[in-house]
């Protein structure tokens, strides 16, 4: 009998080199956010060999690149972070890999394994200058805990139980760093546009007739740019998720996301099992930031949101009928559709976006039912 979807995974699957650094690279690539590829190199002789890849990268798992002609290498023998800015401009670069890759931008972390540095995480974008400090920061902090836990397993050719456990660790550290951010932009931004509003109230009884207009639309600017905040706070950090009542609160945030506007919302949604948290977070992060985007660019007049889970898997569904856009022609690492796509992956399942101009946009999420234990 096949195993309910969102069931516990078995021992097979969490000992499964594969599947868990290619889930611990599909995580790096969510959390970096300018990235379009992420991938881990291990050394193999005098070579790193791409042993994982997400995003754009995800083609060269295979490639290997020469230690000492690469900036991969190079991160290698120094044990430090390394950063390109521009991979044309930049000697310290393999210009074959460059062609092969199209990588413009890399930021690179040396994976410290049991007192030795064998292996690289990297994210790469095929844009310039793509990459800040603070990316390198949230970077390195990353691979310190994966090389926690692949010092634990004692060797990467060796994934064990500890690798699924990081995994998971990686995206509590995401939803971590987003609670951070929205009280962040409570405790400060938004309290301080506010305190502004209210300063021009007081403002108003001394201010001439013949400037009362300028000053109603500066409290407009005001008013938009906090609920805009208030709206972002809430994708950030969405009240606490309880997975027996994940399609309530998917119906919370579709009536959230969407107050004060006239765009008509049917959320359909019926989970049979209940999600485990991790799952539930993860579905929850695909609906909440597709919706978003239909808020921010899609200008449509209904939008409808279905989900299932039963014996044949799990479906989410976004569809809109807005302005659509061009599919076929999008920017492979468009920041949005990347991450609802990795996230689909990290559910074991994928992510299609169907779209062209002026017919609107529907983005489904199909997962397989695991196999049975």
């Amino acid at each position: 009998m096949a195993r309910p979807p969102f069931a516990a995974r078995s021992s097979a699957e969490a000992v499964d080199p594969v599947a868990v650094l290619d889930r611990i690279v599909a995580e790096a690539l969510v959390m970096i956010q300018r990235s379009d590829g992420a991938s881990i190199e291990v050394r193999n002789g005098e070579m790193l060999e791409y042993v994982s890849g997400a995003g754009t990268l995800q083609p060269f798992v295979g490639l290997l690149l020469r230690i000492d002609g690469s900036l991969s290498g190079r991160c290698l023998t120094s044990g430090d972070v390394v950063r390109c800015d521009d991979a044309l401009d930049d000697d310290r670069v393999d210009p074959d890999a460059v062609r092969r890759t199209g990588i413009r931008s890399m930021l690179c972390v040396p994976l410290h394994v049991s007192g030795r540095t064998d292996a690289v995480l990297k994210v790469s974008a095929r844009t310039p200058h793509a990459f800040t400090d603070r990316d390198a920061d949230d970077l390195r902090r990353l691979a310190e805990v994966l090389s926690i836990a692949v010092t634990a397993a004692a060797d990467l050719s060796q994934v064990s139980e500890e690798r699924l456990a990081l995994a998971e660790q990686l995206v509590r550290l995401g939803e971590h760093e987003r609670h951070r951010l929205a009280l962040a932009l409570h405790d400060d931004p938004v309290q301080r546009l506010t305190a502004a509003l209210y300063e021009l109230s007081l403002l108003r009884p001394a201010v001439p007739a013949d400037r009362l207009p300028a000053l109603q639309h500066t409290e407009s600017l005001l008013r938009n740019a906090i609920t805009s905040l208030r709206l972002l706070m809430f994708e950030l950090a969405p009240p606490d998720l309880d997975p027996s009542n994940l399609a309530q609160a998917l119906e919370l945030a579709a009536e959230e996301l969407f107050a004060g506007t006239e765009v008509d919302v049917a959320v359909d949604a019926t989970f049979d099992v209940a999600p485990e948290l991790r799952d539930a977070q993860l579905l929850y992060r695909i609906a909440v930031e597709s919706l978003g985007n239909v808020r921010r660019h899609a200008r449509a007049n209904h939008v409808t949101l279905r989900g299932r889970s039963d014996a044949g898997g799990v479906t989410l569904e976004v569809i809109d009928d807005g302005c659509g856009f061009d599919a076929d022609t999008a920017t492979p690492g468009h920041l949005g559709l990347s991450s609802l796509r990795e996230r689909g992956r990290l559910l074991g399942g994928t992510v299609t976006i169907t779209s062209s101009p002026g017919t609107g946009t529907r983005i489904a999420l199909r997962v397989p039912p695991r196999p049975s234990s």
